[in-house]
């Protein structure tokens, strides 16, 4: 069979990503992406490939748009798979916008899936962090157990994923939860400097007196690369089919905020860059912190949550598809330094107004 792969979210580092290792592994398909903007840099070298073709659109509207009806029967005749990454990752923003985006947006695009006659699977990219304020072990088969969260983004996201129990047994669909995603593992290449550069990028700009956490905390961390391939060894297999599986580091690989910090320092001065110590504060000092300590806090708020809750996401379902494949779980001291290297010599994209432009998300699970 002809395969079409359509992908929203392309522009995206988990998107753009899965895009070019579709490209490259199945190389009779034919590529789709869902763009709001043709011009965007990130699809430059998507568009070089005569496989890809861009449908003009968006999720946000009454009915989901790619296009006059002619052109979405056309689509709908012939799209194989559909890869759902594009999300409004926005923490904050009013809760009327993620709700039409990660929400409805789903609705719309699961109706598109149900017009396409040959569609194989459904891959819906959600976020670990559905979990909210709970702590300890997450399990992959839970989702609603009453936690609250700690902003809209991650309630959005738990709201999508319950579309999907709708739709059990007619659509075949997958839900794939990253943890906090970071640039590729071997050249530290990323198109955004949102998450976990946020908390480098502050330090950086000597913006960083204190970090509001304790040092032993350990952050859950993946290179896009490892998410990409554990997406598509699992979307790979019927089997999967109707499950939820975390792409998340695991115990063994993550790395206390301490040390990262400490590592981030000397791989810093490499760079003929002198980064200052931060003091580690917990939640319950906050009280005490002098002015511009305080002032720090407000800047780094938003990822307060995300440096405080001790969570471990069980990946007992996940495990055996990796082995399968051959995908290791990479520590995250075994790549860090390629994404600092990556970052400084970019400037954390401070130099770059277009950069900035569009750095409007506090996205932890960016996609």
């Amino acid at each position: 069979m002809q395969e079409t792969i359509f992908i929203t979210g392309a522009t995206g580092l988990v998107g753009s990503n899965l895009a070019n290792r579709l490209l490259h592994r199945r190389p009779e398909a034919t590529v789709v992406l869902l763009v709001r903007n043709r011009s965007s840099t990130t699809l430059h070298s998507l568009r070089r490939s005569t496989r890809v073709q861009l449908v003009e659109g968006g999720l946000d509207h009454d009915g989901f748009h790619a296009g006059p009806s002619r052109d979405r029967k056309a689509l709908t005749d012939r799209v194989t798979e559909i890869y759902h990454v594009a999300a409004d990752t926005r923490f904050h923003a009013p809760w009327h916008e993620l709700e039409s985006i990660n929400i409805e947006g789903t609705r719309r695009l699961i109706a598109f899936a149900l017009e396409c006659s040959k569609l194989r699977r459904f891959h819906h990219v959600s976020t670990a962090f559905v979990s909210g304020d709970r702590t300890g072990r997450i399990l992959e088969e839970e989702r609603d157990v009453g936690q609250a969260f700690s902003n809209g983004y991650e309630k959005s996201k738990l709201h999508a994923e319950a579309i999907f129990d709708e739709w059990q047994g007619i659509l075949p669909f997958t839900i794939y939860r990253p943890s906090i995603v970071a640039g590729d593992s071997r050249s530290g290449a990323t198109t955004h400097f949102r998450g976990l550069y946020q908390i480098l990028k502050a330090s950086f700009a000597n913006l960083l007196p204190v970090v509001p956490g304790e040092r032993s905390f350990p952050l859950d961390v993946v290179p896009v690369d490892f998410v990409c391939d554990a997406l598509l060894a699992i979307g790979s297999k019927t089997r999967s089919i109707g499950g939820t599986f975390h792409l998340t580091a695991g115990g063994k690989t993550r790395m206390p905020i301490g040390p990262m910090f400490d590592l981030w320092r000397e791989r810093a001065a490499r760079h003929g860059i002198t980064i200052q110590s931060p003091r580690f504060v917990p939640p319950h000092e906050f009280d005490s912190l002098a002015p511009r300590e305080t002032r720090s806090v407000r800047l780094m708020q938003h990822l307060v949550p995300y440096l405080n809750q001790r969570t471990e996401f069980d990946r007992r379902k996940t495990e055996p598809y990796l082995a399968d494949a051959g995908i290791p779980s990479v520590p995250f001291a075994a790549y860090y330094g390629n994404l600092i290297d990556f970052a400084i010599e970019r400037s954390f994209g401070l130099r770059s107004a277009e950069t900035e432009s569009k750095d409007r998300s506090h996205s932890i699970s960016s996609p």
